[in-house]
């Protein structure tokens, strides 16, 4: 099996296809009509459509193809990507480059395969749209390019979901405009109001309200002649009439406020349009001026001093009209807003028949603004969905009630969805219900999360509650929050007595409840808690030690502590035991070195002392016999000599044994001189060369640790000379600081390194137990130039630094 190349885009591709979302989603109508038209078109029998990330094919749509994704390597689609005209095969069977594709051999089998790259506008393959069946043929031109231009159909829809989620983001921050207009119409200082064509008014602002002395209800409804007497009334007509041919000259006018007294407000007026640009209404800015109409009187007596004040009073005026004309755009604005809302927004009558609606709403229904108003809810939307799910819920709102409410319903030219739908009852003047307004919001996506979402919530609970180790969470403060089933087992506690309880004063012994105040202290300041031990309070009454890995959890409203514990008591006492076996074991064997040197003493003293005079004075009886024997007989002082040198033969063989059992010269000269005459005598017996370089004139005898030294070197040369083939070595014994350092090198093969640790390998072990006798190691590797290099190194107890010296100043030898 061929596996094709990566694309050399490959990390852009990715970034393209992951930019769109698409990955893992739910199967959408659009893909799957898309995938359904090319199989139709071709006349095949299977068509999906393939987005292949960086390790797997991943089908969103997919037409009688039993996976959901296969990997990328046996994957057909990825061939197609390969090329920008696609890959066209009439039998698959027959191209070199599939053979032992899995895939083909399938059941069903493909012989026919056709796959048209999926192409970004940014010029990136990101997946494939393929035709398949399992009987070869060749595919007509036109079904080819249909199925490039179906390609082509993929990425529109992706662009076009794309531009869905943008708009939902934007869609978010006109409601926040939308909300802020609202409150700053709420909070005007001067009074706002806004009447429709007949000259009704439908808003007042609380300022508004406070100006007249009514309520908005009471106001709501009535013309603004309802609050003037007749003169004044036929005035305000006048200003009316001059305000439809485009006069938006401000004017007075005088009305009685509630408790009887008169007013005189000022007017600032601006007309409103619809959507089609005939009028519909205006509304104004309305300011109470009637301490202005006082001064004016006042005015006329003192127009010298209070002309200063008219002044400042005039600034004011025009300062609020300044304001009162940004909060003229500021409405218009909101009406642009609420025209361009994401929600779907429609007034309905107490007939369920569609008053008005607005562009939202039209893309939610399928249906233009034409098709909509004057009809019935279960016109549009169908008379079972009216009946079974609509109806219940708009009359109460009829009935005077505010529901707000997320379900799924069946609509038509959609299919099933969910909607967050708020229906608000709407009044006439005089309290009536007339109707409703539906404020309707699509939620699909964010309800398949929040189900997902709980499902995972369930999934993580059970794996929490199942474990078998200890998992706790607690606030800033210690307070347990979750307290799984492990924990409830140690500590014979069960959930909901734990819950809310101080972690310290529930389990933690009393001197180690500091320590945990002080983690808690890292995680209130954002920082992370190394792993650590405690002891907890278990249900037999005893103690019992956790090892807690923990981590900071973020959130409101304040940082928490998740605890991962695991039970180490019993594995601590095991621990504890093994290393007092190993100190009673080492104790020993440091014991057992130790009488075996003793005893190699003695044996070697006692060779020296009765067989080393018995030889000598040998060798001086047969000195003398030779010196006396007649030389008339030379076979016979042939025979004395050769007894001679025989016995002399002894003497050395007795000298090198006792060296080699305990050499004197260890006690006598020290480690150096016992090293040098070692080196020497294996550089006698292999004839090979070494180099020995000594630097450790001024160390303290210690006779254990002088012979363990030296008994290390010479397992050291004893495994060189039966296992290295080496021509040379290098020894060296330095003082380094307040280590004792022993060096060994050879030329040889090399030690294989499944050796080193072997059980196998007792003098390794040997020399090893040798050093830890000491608190030293043994470090044994490949030599940089091939060979062995072994390395020993031992503590001195209350020595002074020794002096470092060069290798050059070293003895050599052959």
């Amino acid at each position: 099996m061929t596996v094709p190349p990566t694309p050399t885009d490959e990390v852009a591709r990715l970034q393209a296809l992951h930019r769109y979302g698409i990955l893992d989603t739910a199967p959408e109508e659009p893909f799957d009509n898309i995938a359904r038209l090319a199989m139709t078109i071709c006349g095949t029998a299977a068509a999906d459509i393939a987005f292949i990330d960086d390790h797997r094919s991943w089908f969103k749509a997919r037409i009688n193809f039993p996976h959901a994704e296969v990997d990328r390597a046996c994957a057909l689609c990825n061939l197609a990507i390969q090329d920008a005209q696609g890959l066209v095969l009439a039998d698959a069977w027959a191209d070199p480059r599939l053979a032992g594709f899995p895939a083909l051999h399938a059941e069903p089998p493909v012989r026919l395969f056709a796959g048209m790259p999926i192409v970004t506008p940014d010029g990136h393959a990101i997946g494939a749209l393929c035709v398949m069946d399992p009987a070869p043929r060749a595919l007509a031109p036109a079904a080819i390019e249909a199925l490039r231009l179906l390609a082509r159909q993929v990425v529109t829809e992706l662009e076009l979901r794309r531009e869905v989620r943008e708009r939902d983001r934007a869609e978010a921050g006109r409601r926040v405009a939308d909300e802020n207009f609202r409150r700053l119409v709420e909070t005007m200082q001067e009074g706002v109001r806004v009447r429709d064509a007949h000259g009704v008014l439908t808003y007042v602002n609380p300022k508004l309200c406070e100006l007249f002395g009514y309520t908005r209800e009471e106001m709501l409804g009535q013309p603004v002649e309802a609050f003037m007497d007749a003169a004044e009334a036929a005035r305000f007509r006048q200003c009316e009439m001059a305000l439809a041919t485009g006069d938006t000259s401000s004017f007075e006018f005088s009305a009685h406020h509630r408790d009887g007294h008169l007013i005189r407000v000022l007017v600032h007026p601006q007309p409103m349009s619809g959507a089609d640009g005939a009028a519909c209404g205006d509304f104004a800015v309305l300011t109470d001026v009637t301490a202005l109409h006082t001064a004016r009187r006042a005015l006329e007596a003192a127009r010298t001093s209070l002309e200063a004040r008219v002044r400042e009073r005039t600034g004011e005026l025009e300062s609020a009209l300044r304001e009162q004309r940004r909060a003229h755009e500021a409405r218009r604005l909101y009406e642009r807003i609420v025209e361009v809302s994401g929600d779907a927004l429609a007034c309905v009558s107490a007939q369920f028949r569609y008053l008005a609606v607005n562009t939202a709403f039209e893309r939610f229904v399928g249906l233009p603004r034409a098709q909509i108003l004057g009809r019935t809810v279960a016109d549009v939307v169908g008379e079972a969905l009216f009946e079974r799910e609509l109806r219940p819920r708009q009359q109460q709102a009829l009935a005077g009630e505010q529901v707000h409410e997320v379900y799924w319903i069946d609509l038509p030219r959609r299919g099933r969805i969910c909607v967050d739908v708020r229906y608000t009852p709407d009044y006439d003047p005089a309290g009536a219900v007339i109707g409703f307004v539906a404020a309707i919001r699509e939620v699909t996506k964010r309800a398949q999360i929040e189900a997902e979402l709980a499902r995972q919530t369930r999934l993580l609970r059970g794996i929490v509650e199942t474990a078998p180790v200890l998992v706790m969470v607690t606030d800033g403060d210690g307070r347990v929050e979750l307290f799984n089933r492990a924990c409830e087992t140690l500590t014979g506690i069960d959930c909901t007595t734990a819950l809310g309880r101080d972690l310290r004063t529930l389990l933690v012994p009393p001197d180690e409840q500091a320590a945990i105040t002080a983690r808690l202290a890292v995680i209130a300041a954002g920082g992370e808690v190394e792993p650590h031990e405690n002891h907890w309070r278990a249900a037999d009454g005893g103690q019992r030690l956790i090892e807690w890995h923990c981590a900071p959890l973020p959130g409101e409203p304040g940082p928490r502590l998740l605890g991962v514990g695991v039970d180490v008591t019993d594995a601590r006492r095991a621990e504890q035991t093994l290393r007092e076996s190993r100190t009673r074991l080492r104790t020993l064997t440091a014991r057992l070195h130790s009488a075996r040197e003793d005893e190699r003493r003695a044996i070697a003293r006692e060779l020296h002392d009765e067989i080393g005079q018995t030889l000598t004075g040998l060798k001086i009886d047969v000195s003398e016999v030779l010196r006396r024997l007649p030389r008339g007989d030379p076979e016979l002082v042939e025979r004395m000599r050769s007894a001679l040198m025989l016995v002399d033969e002894s003497i050395d063989t007795l000298r090198r044994v006792t060296h080699g059992l305990h050499p004197p010269m260890l006690e006598d000269l020290g480690l150096e001189a016992a090293i040098e005459w070692q080196v020497e005598e294996y550089a006698r017996r292999t004839g090979a060369e070494y180099r020995l370089h000594l630097d450790a004139d001024d160390l303290e005898p210690d006779r254990e640790r002088d012979t363990a030294v030296y008994r290390m070197l010479q397992e050291a040369l004893t495994n060189i000379s039966r296992h290295a083939r080496a021509s040379r070595v290098d020894v060296g014994l330095e003082r380094h600081g307040r280590s004792l350092v022993l060096e060994v090198i050879d030329d040889g093969h090399g030690i294989d390194t499944t050796a080193i640790d072997a059980a196998s390998s007792i003098g390794l072990m040997g020399m090893r137990e040798r050093a830890a006798a000491f608190g030293g190691i043994v470090a044994i590797s490949r030599a940089a130039g091939g060979g062995t290099a072994l390395r020993v190194h031992l503590p001195l107890r209350g020595a002074a630094s020794g002096r470092e010296v060069g290798l050059d100043q070293g003895r050599t030898g052959g």
